[in-house]
């Protein structure tokens, strides 16, 4: 066993282990580098018989802290202590300890219901509020008040809400580390730096090569793999490069580079990171950190459900967790490539994620497990003890999308198809997709689609072949992938220039897993054939996974354009992505949309931008449940009449349409609603109702008993009733005038009163008859020749 370098949380081991024995949970508090995430496993291995889950929030973390505490007790991993994360594992038959992703221990209740063999679970960096850090604590919660009493639950954080915590869990131990910390001190830029981030990071690490107040090395926070790559050749380019060595900390590294960033190095370090360092792994010698002020925050696309890693400004707590880190060993500096200004107007501090992200999957799986453990008395799923209670607007449309997908049944409750898709670890949507595919035989070819729906475009900038014409915006990655694996020697050199290698690499693994998982054939694929007949098992898949996402195409010229305007089945429109391959399809599924603002416009539009091609025969096929035959009037604008057909309806779009000769008894209402979106068309005007209301207000002034009678208030829609009443057109309209419509429509008596007192037209002295001009505001006048007043009475 190696030496132990003394860590503040050991003196906290005595303590931790008397509250293990006589508390269900604790909740610890201990800053980044107190040592919490390494010895608290030790802790518990030396207390407990049975084995411990400790919760990660990032794969990088959970083995490079596994790797660290089996380092520390002298062995590797996968005896005393291993780890689990996805696509890798180092586990042996007697690991007690398993360091795991958080997104994993679901798939572990599901396996093990009641979490037998378990003593304790821990949930590291839980101020995070992970989706499934949340999900883990109100499902560890539930078990303890029920079926497993004697589970113990760690809660562990560098920042915690404790109070919230406390009051969720009122008889919990509450223990906090104390880790002295160094004096740091933060610069910020001075105002907006138009230069590319990789070139502002040069700066910054320049800088601080340069300082006194930063000896040691240097810690860069980057969003992601791409940043860090950027500035990883930015940096190598930099005039101070021979006093430094450039060093990656990110899950895509090999693990023997990983670990030098964790040793002795003869030159100062410069460590280019994820937010991965901010709270989960410490760094020692680090005395400078350049903060980006951005991070990739786990989301969801609003369109489809399907995770998404966002680039966001993080707040006000994550800036000061990464300047901690120049702190932790001596004095140091943080440098942060935003202003004053901005750091002080972003969020204090991260919204949970279950507040803010998609349910359907979480929702499924917490009711499989439930239903697993309590068979019969299983919770309803706001019935958790949640640390929050997850938004019910949240819940609702989770709880309706898994209806849809036939997924629960009425009462929310998991039905067999459900059942199978609880066994994919998927957004429902692609689980059904593979359920579907289960019956027709079609598993390898669906194991891809969902891949590359999962994981993102093979293609760099998710750029297809715009010249090329499919059913599917898939099918022409698809066959690409399917070519790189059995005939490599096929591709051509602008088709390898234009592969993302490193979404390669994702969408392989995530393929030969759900192979492997389904044992689904591994044989040359036929997703890129253009054949997509009403027999199509790829129509019929993605329509069980998207049955809500069905849009009708039509092609538009906008600017001397020629666009593709989308209609969707429930209401909204939207616009094909010029970039799609579906370019020639009167239907579609929405597979993948996004918001983009419409040029010279204000207003946002939902684009496209993967699609997969449907004609009607489809539809009338494979949707019979959802299409209806219905006779409908409508309005022809080009000869101004209603006309009747009989309509074939998939909801709201129109499969099929047949001009009938008979009248629908909706014809009246249909010229109804263009009169009134119209008005006063087809009349020229509309100052004879103008005249009429001031002919009453002055009847009513010189006459106040008179009931007031307006069209133009509360009567209009019934006045418009009444001109429509046995017409179908504005021709029919037309035959009789305005004026007509309104004397009509009018009672006899006041018609008669208004004709007597406030005529429409009076004859003058020399016979002629003018007409009487009742304008707002004014008396009533007339205007004629001189002439034509004499003898006038």
């Amino acid at each position: 066993m190696n030496q132990l370098i003394k860590l503040p949380i050991d003196d906290l081991e005595t303590e931790f282990v008397s509250a293990l024995h006589r508390h269900q949970t604790i909740i610890l508090q201990a800053p980044p580098g107190s040592g919490k995430t390494t010895r608290v496993p030790r802790f518990l291995l030396h207390a407990l018989k049975g084995k411990t889950l400790v919760l990660e929030p990032r794969r990088l973390a959970a083995r490079l802290s596994a790797e660290r505490v089996a380092e520390e007790l002298g062995q590797n991993t996968g005896q005393d202590v291993g780890f689990q994360i996805r696509y890798e594992k180092s586990i042996g038959p007697a690991t007690r300890c398993i360091f795991m992703t958080e997104g994993l221990f679901l798939r572990t209740l599901l396996a093990n219901p009641k979490l037998d063999e378990i003593d304790a679970v821990v949930l590291d960096e839980f101020h995070e509020r992970h989706l499934h850090s949340d999900v883990a604590f109100a499902l560890t919660r539930w078990l303890q008040l029920n079926a497993r009493p004697d589970l113990k639950l760690i809660v562990m954080s560098a920042t915690l809400d404790t109070e919230k915590l406390q009051n969720a869990v009122p008889d919990a131990a509450l223990l906090k580390a104390d880790v002295p910390t160094f004096p740091v001190e933060i610069e910020y830029d001075s105002g907006n730096d138009e230069r590319a981030l990789e070139w502002r990071v040069v700066v910054a690490v320049e800088s601080l090569l340069k300082d006194p107040r930063c000896p040691g090395d240097i810690l860069v926070f980057l969003s992601g793999a791409a940043d860090i790559r950027r500035s990883a050749q930015a940096l190598a380019t930099s005039k101070l490069k021979a006093d430094f060595d450039i060093f990656e900390l990110r899950a895509e590294i090999p693990v023997a580079e990983q670990r030098k960033i964790f040793q002795p190095h003869p030159k100062r370090k410069v460590i280019l990171s994820t937010n991965v360092a901010e709270t989960s792994v410490t760094i020692p010698g680090v005395t400078g950190v350049v903060d980006s002020g951005i991070s990739k925050v786990a989301s969801y696309a609003h369109w489809n459900g399907l995770p998404t890693l966002d680039i966001k400004a993080v707040s006000q707590a994550s800036c000061t967790q990464r300047a901690g880190r120049a702190g932790r060993t001596a004095s140091g500096v943080a440098r942060r490539l935003f202003t004053r200004a901005d750091f002080l107007g972003r969020a204090a501090h991260d919204k949970p994620e279950l507040l803010r992200m998609d349910l359907s999957q979480t929702l499924l799986e917490v009711l499989g497990a439930c239903n697993r453990i309590f068979r019969g008395r299983a919770p309803r799923f706001e019935e958790l003890p949640w640390l929050e209670l997850p938004p019910q607007e949240s819940t609702s449309a989770a709880q309706n999308l898994l209806r849809e997908l036939g997924a629960v049944d009425d009462k929310n409750q998991p039905t067999a198809i459900g059942e199978d898709l609880i066994r994919w670890p998927l957004n429902p949507r692609l689980g059904r997709i593979l359920h579907e595919a289960a019956k027709l035989g079609t598993l390898s070819e669906a194991c891809l689609l969902v891949s590359l729906l999962n994981e993102g475009p093979l293609l760099k900038n998710n750029q297809n072949d715009a010249e090329i014409h499919t059913d599917c915006d898939l099918s022409f990655q698809a066959s690409l992938f399917d070519r790189l694996r059995h005939h490599p020697e096929t591709i051509t050199r602008e088709e390898r220039e234009a592969i993302d290698t490193s979404q390669l690499k994702r969408i392989e693994k995530s393929f030969d897993s759900l192979v492997h998982l389904s044992h689904a054939p591994k044989r040359p694929l036929t997703t890129g054939q253009s054949n997509w007949s009403e027999a199509s098992p790829f129509a019929r898949e993605l329509l069980a996974g998207f049955p809500d996402r069905v849009v009708a195409l039509r092609k538009t010229k906008s600017s001397q354009r020629t666009m593709i305007e989308a209609i969707f089945a429930r209401g909204g429109q939207g616009q094909l992505s010029r970039a799609s391959t579906v370019q020639d399809s009167d239907f579609a599924i929405a597979l993948q949309a996004e918001q983009i603002r419409r040029q010279g416009s204000t207003h946002f539009v939902a684009e496209i931008t993967l699609a997969a091609g449907l004609n009607a025969q489809i539809l009338k096929t494979l949707c019979k449940d959802k299409t209806k035959v219905e006779a409908k009037s409508f309005w022809d604008g080009q000869s101004e009449r209603v006309r009747s057909a009989t309509r074939l309806m998939f909801e709201s779009l129109v499969l099929e349409e047949r001009q009938t000769q008979g009248e629908a008894a909706d014809a009246e209402q249909v010229l109804f609603d263009e009169l009134k979106s119209r008005w006063p068309k087809p009349f020229e005007s509309a100052q004879p109702l103008e005249f009429f209301e001031q002919r009453m207000n002055l009847l009513c002034e010189r006459f106040p008993e008179t009931a007031k009678t307006s069209i133009s208030d509360g009567d209009f829609e019934l006045f418009l009733v009444h001109i429509c009443e046995g017409k179908k057109s504005f021709a029919d309209v037309l035959q009789q005038s305005l004026q007509e419509y309104i004397d009509t429509f009018i009672p006899w008596e006041i018609r008669k009163l208004l004709d007597r007192e406030l005529p429409l037209r009076i004859t003058l002295g020399s016979g002629r008859k003018v007409e009487v001009q009742y304008i707002k505001g004014q008396p009533p006048w007339i205007s004629s020749r001189m002439q034509d007043f004499f003898g006038t009475m």
